[in-house]
């Protein structure tokens, strides 16, 4: 692999590096506020990403109004995840080309690169009729045109925020280094953990799995399976008992009229990839 981003590649070696490097000064200055910081900027940061740039941007799994918009636009900038117009254009072509050489993360070429290498060498062929949708929204336009000024001031204002609460350093490790660390791995863990370890619960011809576990760390986001079998739904957990707070989330904000037209793949359409991937576990056990 050939490093072409190299501003990538050092940011997130760099930071990796200060987490390591300021963890005993971190455990000196723990305390059950800078846990809460870390807690609610990753959150909000996390759930930006999930109900925002995937479910809403990437998929048009429902729709939203101005103010839900800019909330997850805002939130999405303590995840630092590039905007939203570049993130839905990477995943669409993701899912285009799911687990071919043209999948910018594509398992198939390893579980790390998956992860967080395809970072460090992807070239991005900009493709606006990946995104007509997106270049039409005003909201979207403006964030990726002014990405960067959206992080800097709205982490600058929760390190500021931290520091009044827990003091200066237990602001900047737990409220913004954890914290990006985490929002990065927990995305990056569906990449590369989702293509690998789990049930086929849906579709047994995708790499993609379904994984309860990482579910709890990512809002939703480990029914892997059954996202890539129906990408449109705005659930990824269906189930009562499936953990998807992402889910939960776009409900009510279509309950209080904040967003709307929330898209759910019908019963058939469920039944039929059952019972599609039961014939194909049988003719797999027949061969």
């Amino acid at each position: 692999m050939k490093i072409k981003n190299w501003d990538i590649f050092a940011f997130i070696v760099f930071y990796h590096l200060l987490l390591v490097v300021l963890i005993p000064a971190a455990i000196a200055a723990v305390s059950w506020p800078a846990i809460i910081l870390f807690l609610v900027t990753y959150i909000i940061g996390g759930m930006s990403i999930t109900v925002g740039y995937h479910r809403l941007y990437a998929h048009k799994a429902y729709s939203a109004n101005a103010f839900f918009e800019w909330c997850v636009l805002l939130g999405s900038a303590l995840s630092l995840e590039m905007s939203a117009l570049k993130w839905s254009h990477d995943h669409r072509i993701h899912h285009n080309h799911v687990d071919t050489d043209k999948d910018p993360y594509s398992i198939k070429k390893g579980f790390w690169y998956a992860h967080v290498l395809w970072l460090f060498d992807y070239e991005r062929n900009y493709d606006a009729s990946l995104v007509p949708d997106l270049l039409k929204n005003p909201r979207v336009v403006i964030q990726d045109q002014y990405y960067g000024l959206f992080v800097t001031i709205v982490n600058l204002a929760v390190f500021g925020v931290g520091c009044l609460l827990v003091g200066p350093l237990a602001s900047f490790y737990f409220g913004v280094l954890l914290r990006i660390a985490m929002i990065h791995h927990s995305t990056w863990f569906i990449n590369s953990l989702c293509h690998t370890i789990g049930s086929k619960t849906y579709a047994r011809e995708l790499s993609a799995v379904d994984n309860a576990l990482l579910a709890l760390l990512t809002f939703g986001e480990g029914y892997h399976n059954y996202h890539h079998a129906f990408a449109a739904d705005y659930r990824n957990g269906i189930r009562w008992y499936h953990f998807d707070p992402s889910k939960w989330t776009i409900w009510l904000a279509s309950k209080l009229g904040i967003a709307g037209k929330l898209r759910v793949i019908n019963d058939i359409a469920l039944q039929k990839a059952l019972v599609l991937k039961d014939k194909q576990l049988i003719l797999e056990h027949l061969e």
